[in-house]
């Protein structure tokens, strides 16, 4: 949910959980924040008033975007950004930790956190989608991508990564390949040269 610019909010359901009255410190206020119910709040502007339904996807899109702000303020304590990044894979489509562990790859510049299995089986599974999944403006495989970039120094991952193609998975094949295309050239794997884009 982004900010109800220049509104007063007040509750318009019964007592409880809400986005507005709590907060993301730890991994464990992320979980209580994933637990909160769809509610009413009502927006006041002058004397005009308006009922505004928080829906379980505005929770949990709202919940993501605290976890990725205190994994970049936390992005020192990587156990716990590790921590928030599995939270949110528990709460809610789990290729949205990719946008937690992107904090971590970012800071690391292709360290630790591109061998994690974790990262790695999170990965895979963004580039399990077509191009514009979930969105054009949010896809998995855009965050993907920008991971493998990163996480190219590191030689064990760039050895796993391509031997991903090999794999056959659907999409999986052809979203590394249209990568290694540009990365690479000429030098792709044969079998990316034999998969049309």
């Amino acid at each position: 949910m982004t900010p109800l610019l220049a509104a007063f909010l007040t509750l318009a359901a019964a007592p409880g959980a809400t986005l507005e009255n709590s907060k993301v410190t730890d991994a464990a206020s992320l979980q209580a924040c994933f637990q909160i119910r769809p509610y009413e709040v009502i927006e006041t502007q002058g004397t005009k008033s308006t009922k505004v339904f928080i829906d379980q996807d505005d929770i949990i899109g709202e919940c993501i975007t605290r976890a990725v702000t205190l994994a970049k303020a936390s992005v020192a304590k990587r156990a716990l950004v590790l921590e928030l990044a599995k939270t949110v894979q528990r709460n809610s489509r789990a290729e949205n930790s990719l946008r937690v562990y992107k904090v971590l790859i970012d800071a690391e510049h292709g360290g630790a956190t591109c061998e994690d299995s974790a990262f790695y089986s999170m990965l895979i599974r963004g580039l399990s989608h077509p191009a514009n999944f979930p969105s054009a403006e949010d896809s998995d495989l855009k965050v993907s991508t920008s991971m493998i970039e990163l996480c190219e120094s590191n030689k064990e991952f760039k050895t796993d990564i391509r031997d991903e193609v090999a794999t056959g998975k659907a999409y999986v094949t052809d979203n590394v390949c249209a990568y290694l295309k540009v990365k690479d050239g000429a030098a792709a794997p044969a079998k990316c040269k034999e998969t049309a884009q």
